[in-house]
């Protein structure tokens, strides 16, 4: 080791990534409407699917990522994933280059 230089502990020693504080979970509960979900993706696609289940977005209507992830709080990435599982659900058509759209 050269003198004056820090040493560092072992990775081993620092706690393991989202498990140093609460923060990310408090952020996933105020955000969807106090929804007890694992991850944020999860929890964007419970949201959206509840939200095209009651007709709060219209069939036919685009969703936009930047829309919904401001409504919901949480980055695009949550949203592009939940809109594929969505796809998958059969609830939302995705053309590339042109967007989501709710299924009729």
């Amino acid at each position: 080791m050269r003198a004056g230089r820090p040493t560092r502990a072992p990775p081993a020693a620092y706690p393991p990534r989202g498990l140093s504080s609460a923060k990310g979970r408090d952020r996933i509960s105020s955000g969807l409407a106090n929804l007890q979900v694992s991850t944020y993706k999860r929890a964007a696609y419970l949201a959206i699917r509840d939200m095209i289940v009651e007709l709060e977005i219209p069939p036919g209507a685009r969703l936009v990522e930047n829309d919904l992830a401001t409504r919901l709080n949480v980055s695009k990435t949550p949203i592009r994933e939940a809109i594929a599982l969505l796809e998958a659900d059969g609830l939302v058509d995705v053309a590339p280059y042109r967007g989501a759209t709710v299924r009729w």
